[in-house]
């Protein structure tokens, strides 16, 4: 009964857990949304110099490329609310015989309708300005262009501020200050990776911590081993360290008049193993199981809403995906391509948040709930974390005017998600209600659309329809729409 009551309590006094009213938890939940959403539009528009005209001189690329975009998105209470956004990259690629160096500044100004901004900061230009810049060795590379012999073996090294993609990115996809290095022997690969969150820029996966979403800073150290000797597959082993390192590690909070001061400090270990490959010359695959383990600090608020001291507990958690890839040869000349995909991550009972330290894990007991600052798609609208969750995705996208003068390159897609919690009477990163699982049916559509060789179109629109764990005032429906005009000089 205590952890029923725990995700029941969650209707009274303890409900405005981490934030001081429901409305600015409101903000926060549909701040996270956001930001993972853009970040997976500009990581879907895979912009880069294969798709682009650039000024070129010997071995020199110079280019850039300016994003105008427009987003409606309705909040949990289905209030819309407008952003503007310019977003500019400018960036300078040099390479000569191995070695290579990368910068890229960004201007991405964020114009919002009067009252609409989430974090309180209004109009602003994002930063860092300067927010890729890095160095990469090849040794292969350099002896085949000093010698012209390809080496059977390599070493590569590349340091900076990059983005790291960790196996699948379950348990860590974001940029980084990161030094990697890795050796080719003969059918094995070793990768080794040390590295920190910058100040700005990151999202922390715990809301409640201060300066979440302006001073994240977390260490991570990881090595990875993947078996090249299979001609269609590519298993691999990993294990990564994430140590807790925020200097603001200590608040008080005030809830209803009473203060509870609470103590941050999260440290996490992830084993993974997976693999990628061809299941036929048609069906292709990904899947990847992670295991997490470490130390957190309990919550400073018992499930009665009184202040309780905070303990240092093990984490026990997991995470995992699989997903296929089908391109039937019938369908290859208009691109055709349909997806299926599974994500499940374990929460937590004893939590009234799956991710926040107040209102986190209960004293004495084992954290359950996976964290990390990982990426999955769960879709444009909801975007949960990925804790407590399973999202189960069918998509299917194709250029069906191929060859059909301006409209060659459009491609239009579609994907459905369902998604639930993984334990009914666990909390995830919003408010549900308790012991109910469903949490929705979300339908996203897409149009990616190269016009011209320099200038390209992004659509996106999502519905999502609450399922029964959505509480009432967030049980109806929400629309995200985006809207962006990419130009390349």
């Amino acid at each position: 009964m205590r952890l029923r009551w725990v995700v029941m309590g969650l209707a009274g006094p303890a409900a405005a857990i981490g934030l001081q009213s429901t409305a600015r938890a409101q903000d926060t939940e549909t701040f996270e949304r956001l930001e993972r959403t853009l970040r997976e539009i500009e990581m879907s528009r895979q912009v880069g110099a294969a798709d682009l005209e650039f000024a070129e001189s010997g071995r020199l690329l110079l280019g850039g490329y300016t994003t105008f975009g427009f987003v409606a998105s309705d909040d949990a209470s289905s209030n819309t609310r407008i952003l503007r956004q310019s977003d500019t990259k400018l960036w300078a690629d040099f390479s000569m015989a191995g070695h290579e160096a990368y910068g890229r500044l960004r201007f991405n100004y964020l114009d919002f309708n009067s009252g609409d901004s989430f974090d309180g900061r209004g109009d602003n230009l994002e930063e860092p300005i300067a927010d890729r810049y890095w160095y990469r060795f090849d040794y292969r590379t350099a002896r085949l262009a000093d010698a012209g012999k390809r080496p059977d073996d390599n070493f590569w090294f590349q340091g900076g501020r990059q983005f790291v993609n960790w196996g699948s990115g379950l348990a860590l996809s974001e940029v980084l200050y990161s030094a990697q290095a890795g050796l080719e022997l003969h059918n094995l690969e070793v990768m080794g990776m040390v590295g920190l969150t910058p100040s700005t820029g990151p999202i922390d996966f715990d809301s409640s911590r201060p300066g979440y979403d302006t001073d994240v800073d977390r260490k991570f150290m990881g090595v990875m081993f993947t078996y090249t000797g299979f001609d269609r597959h590519r298993p691999y082993l990993f294990f990564l360290d994430q140590q807790d390192q925020n200097d603001r590690d200590s608040r008080t909070i005030l809830l209803l008049g009473t203060p509870f001061p609470t103590r941050y400090h999260y440290d996490s270990r992830y084993l993974g193993v997976g693999s990628s490959g061809e299941i036929t010359t048609e069906l292709f695959y990904q899947a990847e199981f992670v295991y997490e383990y470490g130390q957190s600090l309990s919550s400073s608020i018992s499930p009665f809403a009184a202040p309780v001291a905070q303990t240092e507990e093990s984490i026990r958690a997991w995470a995992g995906n699989a997903r296929l890839i089908y391109a039937p040869r019938w369908g290859r000349p208009n691109g055709l391509r349909l997806d299926w995909e599974i994500v499940a991550a374990s929460g937590d009972e004893d939590r009234q948040h799956t991710s926040n330290t107040f209102g986190g894990n209960l004293s004495g007991t084992d954290d359950r709930a996976f964290n990390s600052l990982g990426y999955a798609n769960t879709g444009l609208v909801l975007g949960p974390n990925m804790s407590n969750l399973m999202s189960m995705r069918m998509g299917a996208s194709a250029t069906p005017w191929r060859g059909q003068g301006i409209f060659d390159k459009m491609r239009i897609g579609v994907d459905g998600y369902l998604l639930h919690k993984l334990d009914s009477d666990a909390p995830v990163s919003f408010t549900t209600t308790g012991g109910e699982r469903f949490l929705g049916a979300e339908l996203d559509l897409f149009i990616d659309w190269q016009i011209y060789s320099d200038l390209s179109l992004d659509v996106r629109y999502g519905l999502f329809i609450p399922g029964d764990a959505m509480p009432a005032g967030s049980d109806d429906e929400r629309h995200f729409f985006y809207a962006g005009l990419n130009y390349a000089f």
